[in-house]
């Protein structure tokens, strides 16, 4: 079975560097857009977070808040209950072996690198939420 999972959107806050047995990855949100009209006329907008876990930390200085990015990979989701409101919701998140950022701008500069970086699409580590029987979703 083959669960991958491509997205577009908008980065909600700077990549972070996390290890996991030793290996690098680096972890962002992106925020997935959608608007519809229903029949009647009514204009509807839904957002989805998804968590996203990227092997290497190359693409670390692009990876910033409010950039538009480009995301394949692996979907996983995990259901948790709520501690503040007893509600049950359901996680999303790509181990991702393709990022592209839209634009390939620094944090602190606005200059295209000379060598474009390398998204690689080597194997995914699996991260701490990957496992079946762990109910958290991070």
């Amino acid at each position: 079975m083959l669960k991958q999972l491509s997205i577009i959107g908008n980065i909600g806050l700077d990549a972070v560097v996390e290890e996991n047995n030793g290996n690098k990855h680096l972890k962002f949100t992106v925020a997935v857009n959608e608007s519809y009209t229903k029949a009647n006329g009514d204009k509807v907008e839904n957002t989805d977070w998804v968590t996203v876990y990227y092997p290497g930390v190359g693409l670390k200085p692009y990876l910033n808040k409010g950039a538009k990015v480009f995301v394949q990979g692996k979907m996983r989701t995990t259901s948790y209950k709520s501690q503040k409101d007893g509600n049950y919701h359901v996680g999303i998140s790509i181990n991702a072996n393709i990022v592209e950022p839209f634009e390939w701008k620094k944090n602190e500069q606005s200059a295209q690198p000379a060598q474009p970086v390398t998204t690689a699409h080597e194997p995914v580590p699996i991260m701490a939420g990957d496992n079946p029987n762990d109910d958290l979703p991070f």
